[in-house]
């Protein structure tokens, strides 16, 4: 392309170089059994991360930021520039607002049970929900510290948090257009289509949210935090009994 956009503004000075090249054919094989696995926490393992960082020093500053990556699919910077002026407790909503990759980007989201709950339990000490992590450096550090103390050896970046959502709901057939757009991006129809054609009412968007994404997420939270009740780890009873 820049080539022939050369040849074309500059024809004395530049030729084509590239005309008539063809790019090599790819492989179009898809092997399914070959495909590397990339780690995530599943579901119920956010749920067991955040009740542990509930009893760990400094916990609740960083707690909040996991709930919302694990189980609402944000973004380390979303996480990090979120206010609370955008956490609606009485709607049980979150609008998401910022730019990503040279982007601006708004949604609202509602947000599951679980996840209100650790927001209300976060210290307010300034504008920002997670006002004590400056930046992205300061939150992979606190996450890293935290994640080798509540699982050892266990190795996992903080964007890969985005992988639970997506990955569980994959494996239960429940991954579709709404979850896309529920993380942020856009739906997995043509351009066209997305551009011209499809028409929506924001409210519609929200129930869709709630039905096809929330309460999935509820239901599979309810699950985990029965079973670590029913544990025979009375730490984790204790824990979970203190966070109702």
């Amino acid at each position: 392309m820049a080539s022939k956009w050369a040849a074309l503004n500059w024809p004395e000075q530049f030729i084509d170089f590239a005309a008539g090249f063809k790019a090599p054919m790819q492989n179009g094989m898809v092997r399914y059994e070959d495909r590397g696995v990339k780690p995530f926490l599943r579901i119920a393992e956010v749920v067991d991360f955040v009740l542990w960082l509930r009893g760990q020093p400094n916990g609740l500053n960083i707690l909040a930021g996991i709930a919302l990556q694990g189980l609402c699919s944000l973004r380390v910077r979303e996480v990090l520039r979120l206010t609370w002026d955008k956490v609606d407790f009485e709607e049980g909503t979150v609008t998401v607002d910022g730019r990503v990759k040279n982007i601006h980007s708004v949604r609202k989201i509602p947000v599951p049970r679980f996840v209100l709950d650790k927001l209300e339990e976060t210290p307010k000490s300034g504008q920002r929900v997670l006002e004590c992590l400056r930046n992205q450096d300061s939150y992979g550090q606190s996450f890293r510290r935290y994640l080798e103390r509540w699982r050892p050896q266990f190795k996992i970046e903080p964007k890969g948090l985005r992988r639970t959502l997506v990955s569980e709901f994959f494996e239960r057939g429940w991954y579709g257009d709404v979850l896309q757009m529920y993380r942020g991006h856009k739906p997995g129809v043509s351009a066209i289509d997305w551009n011209h054609y499809i028409s929506y009412q924001p409210e519609k968007i929200q129930e869709m949210f709630q039905v096809q994404v929330v309460s999935k997420v509820d239901t599979l939270v309810e699950e985990a935090i029965g079973r670590l009740l029913a544990s025979p780890v009375s730490e984790k009873v204790v824990l979970l009994r203190t966070s109702a």
